[in-house]
């Protein structure tokens, strides 16, 4: 079980710089390579967008149904499980199974319609002007705002967003749309998205960095959601925590509170500089505990918080808007951040930091580590920068495949080398990590004082 903690901890150094979302790359469908749709087709199904059949195809000379057209366009625009799920039932009689949720969804937000008889006819096959229509409508463009008449209006529409470039069919017919057209149409929204969006997008982030050259204190706010299952049981945690920093001479103040199984669980942490020591002080039901962190300038060099957003606004490589949002009730945009092959490489290079460091890294520890540091490829996370003052102001990932996945390697490892540490941790899963970043002000702290209480601390090393 060591061993195990002792590999947990190394990953969770090399991967707590950044938040990421787990998204390993795969192969294309088999009946999709080498055709002009492979490109589109393996970057939605990456993406959850599209998706294939239990066989391993795609089948892209098959016609779209609505049904499929409803999934496929709010899986484009992603909206989150709550959000899906609180979509208002739409009343359509000959809906039912997986896609009532998509055509609920579709329907509120007004992609689609239903017919006059109250029916939805979800296996009827979409046209090239229908999907035209129901994405553009997907986009929130206003119908108003279009010319001409129907068709012509949304398929002149679709044609000047690129959403015919690639296709093999007559731009304005009413033929049925197959599935390998239906992901070159979506998949050129997203590359059009990126591309236009990307000067955009480069100069809020240099905004972002200048706003942190100067930077005397931060307050932000963390929030992890977690679900865990073993042996048929599972047990949901949610820790929260609010962080106020000076950086010199550093000081912090931290409150945390964990929710598990009903019970709360409240922590109160001060960090305070004692000469050239930094001294944590934790106050837990009514009493206080102190330990030295040791040198302030070594803890100050690793833990700068302008290092850790710099990190969040230079580790990508594919950017995109993902549209605009409010945080802390001010307009943000919201950017979707895919990790580069360059901070892919440095995590790799950290692996053999580690092992120099005094952590348990084996051999097979370390190509443990190596081969889920190499499954990043395609990881992604989201930003919110201020409109106003170009400020990150928020980041999020959803870790759950992710940590999943280092759970099955480390239980793999354990099967093979600790038998019975795996036995131990049974048949542990990792249902739901979640985590939530939101900084709340930069240079608002202005100064945190250690209350009285807390000077009587006991010394967790000595007792005294």
């Amino acid at each position: 079980m060591k061993k195990m903690l002792s590999v947990m901890l190394a990953l969770l150094m090399v991967f707590g710089g950044v938040m990421t979302a787990f998204g390993a790359e795969s192969a294309a469908p088999a009946d999709v390579q080498g055709t002009s749709y492979e490109e589109a087709v393996k970057a939605l199904l990456e993406a959850n967008v599209v998706s294939g059949y239990k066989d391993g195809t795609y089948r892209p000379a098959n016609t779209l149904t609505r049904a499929e057209a409803c999934a496929f366009l709010v899986n484009y625009l992603a909206p989150t499980a709550d959000e899906l799920k609180a979509a208002a039932d739409s009343g359509f009689s000959d809906v039912k199974g997986w896609a009532t949720t998509y055509v609920n969804y579709a329907v509120e937000k007004g992609i689609v319609t239903g017919y006059k008889d109250g029916t939805f006819r979800p296996s009827n096959q979409v046209t090239y002007q229908e999907m035209a229509a129901m994405t553009v409508n997907a986009l929130g463009i206003n119908p108003k705002t279009l010319t001409g008449s129907w068709p012509n209006n949304y398929v002149n529409k679709a044609k000047k967003l690129g959403m015919y470039e690639n296709i093999s069919v007559s731009k304005a017919n009413g033929d049925k749309a197959n599935r390998g057209d239906v992901a070159e149409m979506i998949y050129s929204l997203i590359k059009s998205k990126t591309a236009s969006a990307s000067e955009r997008i480069a100069a809020q982030l240099a905004e972002s960095q200048k706003a942190l050259e100067n930077m005397e204190s931060i307050s932000y706010e963390m929030v992890m959601d977690m679900n865990l299952s073993a042996d048929g049981e599972s047990v949901d945690m949610t820790s929260k925590m609010n962080l106020d920093m000076i950086l010199d001479p550093l000081a912090m103040y931290m409150t945390g509170t964990v929710n598990s199984a009903g019970t709360n669980q409240e922590v109160e942490y001060y960090y305070v500089t004692e000469g050239s020591d930094l001294i944590m002080y934790m106050g837990m039901e009514g009493e206080w505990y102190k330990m030295s962190m040791g040198d302030v300038n070594t803890y100050l060099e690793n833990s700068d918080p302008t290092n850790g957003l710099d990190m969040y606004l230079e580790a990508f490589d594919t950017i995109r808007i993902e549209g605009q949002d409010v945080v802390l009730g001010k307009p943000a945009t919201k950017i979707y951040c895919e990790l580069s092959d360059a901070y892919i490489e440095e995590a790799l290079e950290t692996v053999g930091v580690l092992s120099q460091s005094g952590l348990e890294l084996d051999d097979a520890t370390k190509a443990m580590m190596e081969n889920v540091i190499g499954m990043m490829k395609g990881f992604g996370y989201e930003m919110w920068v201020d409109n106003a003052s170009g400020q990150l102001v928020k980041v999020r990932m959803d870790m759950t495949e992710l940590m999943g996945s280092i759970m099955g390697e480390i239980m793999k490892e354990a099967a093979e080398s600790d038998p019975e540490a795996a036995e131990e941790v049974g048949s542990m899963t990792i249902d739901k990590v979640v985590v939530e970043m939101i900084v709340s002000g930069i240079n608002t702290v202005k100064e945190i004082n250690l209350p009285a209480e807390a000077k009587d601390a006991v010394d967790i090393m000595t007792g005294v």
